[in-house]
């Protein structure tokens, strides 16, 4: 099975989750929402691990020129933003109201963290271009799973097949798309218990989560972007250059997350409610633009 067809079975899987925990915590969405932030957490420190700087090494080996250094950036700064989200999601766990009753927060945070950075590793094998040893340990060790404990193996993990780097970036696309659906549920949620809750804290989370959420969708429309940067066996197509590849990422942002107003001395400069982490690239490439929480504390 081609990586297109099984990030479509991702997105699938991950609808049906969604559906499930609607239906199981129906009128119980204090309930509903820890498990989402236990799932955002694995999520995310499995992301963290996917686009680390070895991950991004292995996936950019041999590939040179001005693109492939756009594209190094945006996954490295796209790394940085989500392990921010990892220790702030944790942190929600750890101490508060959606710790589980009677549990501890910080193994709760803790399980999900290691869950999550277990997952991206064995995911990462199975699908290294190069294969190898660890890649054939690794689908091995997910066959073995898959037979002896089938509910804690996603149906697609047994079907990955060795990626190059369009693949990886079809990947990430999918796991971008459920991350910003996932946290459009944890959205509502929110607003539904902050309706009802006397604590500050349900209010506090409504912004974080609505910028995470742009993240996230921001994120799913990079990766998908730059798989058309590549031809099939995922080599960077000639011709691209990155004064034009940045002004197509700007396009996105601007789309994606929603001009708040202008601002600068001619009125002509976007101040977005965020940049998806890849504010340091903006003004590399010197291409303007602000972060309304920039503004803000100005």
């Amino acid at each position: 099975m081609d990586m297109v067809a099984i990030a479509k079975k991702i997105i699938d899987d991950s609808d049906k989750l969604r559906k499930h925990y609607k239906d199981e915590y129906l009128g119980d969405p204090d309930a509903e929402l820890l498990v989402w932030l236990q799932i955002a957490v694995q999520r995310e420190a499995m992301v963290s691990y996917l686009y680390d700087k070895d991950r991004r090494d292995e996936r950019l080996a041999g590939a040179t020129g001005e693109v492939v250094e756009v594209a190094r950036d945006v996954m490295t700064l796209i790394w940085q933003q989500e392990s921010s989200h990892t220790a702030e999601l944790a942190a929600r766990i750890v101490d508060g109201v959606f710790r589980r009753p009677g549990g501890s927060g910080a193994f709760d945070a803790a399980f999900s963290k290691a869950h999550g950075t277990l997952d991206a590793a064995m995911l990462n094998h199975l699908t290294n271009a190069e294969g190898g040893i660890l890649s054939a340990l690794a689908r091995a060790a997910t066959w073995l799973a898959a037979c002896f404990a089938p509910k804690m193996v996603p149906p697609f993990a047994t079907e990955l097949s060795h990626a190059n780097l369009r693949d990886y970036f079809v990947l990430a696309t999918a796991l971008e798309k459920t991350a910003k659906d996932s946290y459009d549920r944890i959205g509502e949620l929110v607003e539904e218990i902050s309706a009802k809750s006397g604590s500050l804290q349900p209010l506090a989370l409504r912004k974080p989560i609505r910028n995470v959420h742009l993240d996230e969708k921001f994120h799913e429309s990079v990766f998908r972007e730059m798989e058309s940067w590549l031809d099939g066996e995922g080599q960077f197509l000639p011709g691209l250059d990155a004064p034009t590849c940045m002004q197509k990422l700007k396009a996105l942002l601007l789309t994606t997350v929603g001009i708040q107003r202008y601002a600068g001395a001619s009125n002509d400069v976007p101040v977005l409610p965020t940049a998806g982490g890849l504010e340091k690239l903006f003004a590399k490439h010197e291409i303007k633009i602000q972060v309304e929480k920039a503004v803000a504390a100005a």
